[in-house]
């Protein structure tokens, strides 16, 4: 008879819990768009006890002096590195490991999913106007600064006595990005310049790759919905033809532009982090980075680089790609209020993870490819 009673007693407690479980499953449904902040902000604690990310463009914060003698350095091998701080190395690793599991896992569970994705879906087509947008806007600060798509590289070294010409294509081209009218005949204009910067400052412009990755999206795309172009311009007669082309070539378009954004990004932390590391640790040692996080300070520049590859990397690839942008966008606001840098050139770095933030997944994506389905794709 208590047997009967216990088993009893237990179902009823089972079915009380599933109870309670459905009502906080109903509960998450209702408020997602707060659970999902909040779940955004739990993951991103969890890259609290990460080392932080040197992600400073090290160039915006340094002296001329000083970079040149950060680059007239030796860098130390990362091997080196590691076999000194092999212990720290072990232990960071599995962090890190772990760390990015556990928002996988919690991305791809289905239940977080179905909340998640109808406020998803909604956001993703405000992705190409931030990301036209934020495109627009730097190249006209490039114009107010006179440089080409950063401080470092002054407009009069590409231009020389033409630079005021420049300076006025730039800002027309950014006016015309930024309203959304003629969007791929400014696109096109951008392109020649970034190639004539190119032309002037070789491998080094691959830094800015974002910004081929901005242009194409938009010469894919076009100025999309929130543009002038839309208000202004005849209705084409084929409209009905450009509406169906639309939608199947702007996941090439995103993808473009997480591949040169991705780019951009390791390619920054390589020049400043293992080819001149000098850069990065006169940096350490300039703002006294150690008292904060103690660690050896090769060690710590190298962290820094592998993580920012990394991410480049996780952005090339499609994965976990809200997440990854996510971080990005916290770093670079830490890195601007620490080191106090230039902010105009930061524009285009907080656009593009945002536009992603907002667009997702593509089909080309890793994760896009694998977990997206009709009704649902991962959150983070």
């Amino acid at each position: 008879m208590k047997i009967v009673c216990m088993k009893t007693n237990s179902g009823v407690q089972f079915f009380r819990y599933l109870t309670r479980l459905s009502c906080m499953f109903q509960f998450l449904r209702m408020y997602r768009h707060v659970t999902m902040i909040a779940l955004f902000c739990l993951m991103l604690g969890a890259y609290l006890v990460l080392p932080t990310i040197t992600s400073a463009h090290e160039v915006y914060v340094l002296s001329e002096t000083e970079v040149s003698t950060a680059l007239a350095s030796s860098p130390k091998p990362m091997l080196s590195t590691i076999d000194e701080n092999f212990q720290d190395f072990v232990i960071w690793t599995l962090i890190s490991v772990a760390s990015v599991a556990a928002v996988f896992f919690i991305s791809v569970l289905r239940f977080v999913e179905d909340f998640c994705n109808p406020f998803l879906v909604h956001i993703k087509q405000y992705a190409p106007v931030t990301s036209r947008v934020a495109l627009g806007i730097s190249l006209v600060a490039c114009a107010i600064y006179q440089s080409n798509f950063g401080p470092e590289l002054p407009l009069t070294h590409s231009y020389g006595a033409y630079a005021p010409f420049a300076i006025a294509i730039l800002a027309l081209i950014g006016v015309m990005i930024i309203a959304g009218l003629f969007a791929r005949i400014a696109a096109a204009l951008a392109l020649g310049v970034y190639f004539v910067a190119a032309y002037h400052h070789g491998w080094y412009i691959l830094s800015y790759a974002s910004y081929v990755g901005e242009i194409f999206a938009l010469l894919l795309v076009g100025a999309h919905r929130f543009s002038l172009d839309r208000f202004l311009l005849p209705v084409p007669k084929h409209k009905h033809l450009l509406d169906t082309i639309s939608p199947n070539i702007t996941p090439y378009a995103f993808m473009v532009l997480r591949v040169f954004f991705g780019i951009s990004l390791i390619y920054s932390s390589y020049y400043a982090k293992v080819l001149h590391s000098g850069l990065a640790l006169t940096v350490v040692e300039k703002f006294d980075m150690l008292h904060y996080f103690p660690f050896e300070p090769h060690f710590f520049v190298m962290g820094a680089a592998i993580i920012e590859i990394l991410a480049g990397v996780f952005f090339i690839l499609g994965f976990e790609i809200r997440f990854t942008a996510l971080f990005l966008c916290f770093w670079l606001t830490l890195s601007l209020m620490f080191f106090g840098e230039v902010t105009w050139p930061h524009i285009i770095l907080f656009g593009i993870p945002i536009a992603f933030i907002f667009y997702g997944y593509d089909r080309y994506s890793v994760e896009g490819y694998f977990f997206k389905t009709k009704n649902r794709e991962p959150i983070f």
